[in-house]
């Protein structure tokens, strides 16, 4: 019973839009529509990708390349991070008070840091090079 309703309605469509030919020429123009907006759709998607891949690729270099602070006296820095007497760090970003640095050779990265206690245990300068 389902395939004569399908048939129905296929009918009554195709009498209100001009006919059959008509009809197949719109759902050709609606499969292109969808064909074209999802191509449109994934490029977007893929150009996008690149372009926050090659930031963060760009960021991950500047990281690399900047300055390294090493630690002259040991502290805990809290959040389960201990500085000790060699360590050295890379500073990531900055807000106020708040530093975000790398540990050089720590699996366990990135970590805030007050700025106060990176001047007061480093090489560190709270006025120093800004990343």
């Amino acid at each position: 019973m389902a395939k004569w309703n399908d048939y129905q309605l296929m009918t009554t469509v195709a009498g209100k839009i001009g006919g059959p030919r008509v009809l197949i020429l719109a759902i050709a123009a609606g499969g292109a529509l969808v064909y074209k907006g999802g191509e449109v759709g994934v490029k977007a998607v893929v150009r996008t990708t690149r372009s926050i891949k090659q930031a963060l690729h760009v960021h991950a270099q500047a990281a690399a390349m900047s300055r390294i602070y090493r630690v002259s006296e040991d502290a805990d820095a809290g959040g389960g991070l201990t500085l000790r007497t060699g360590d050295e760090f890379r500073v990531l970003a900055r807000d106020d008070t708040a530093i975000l640095i790398e540990v050089v050779g720590s699996t366990k990265n990135p970590w805030y840091v007050s700025r106060d206690l990176l001047a007061a245990i480093s090489d560190f300068t709270i006025d120093g090079d800004r990343p």
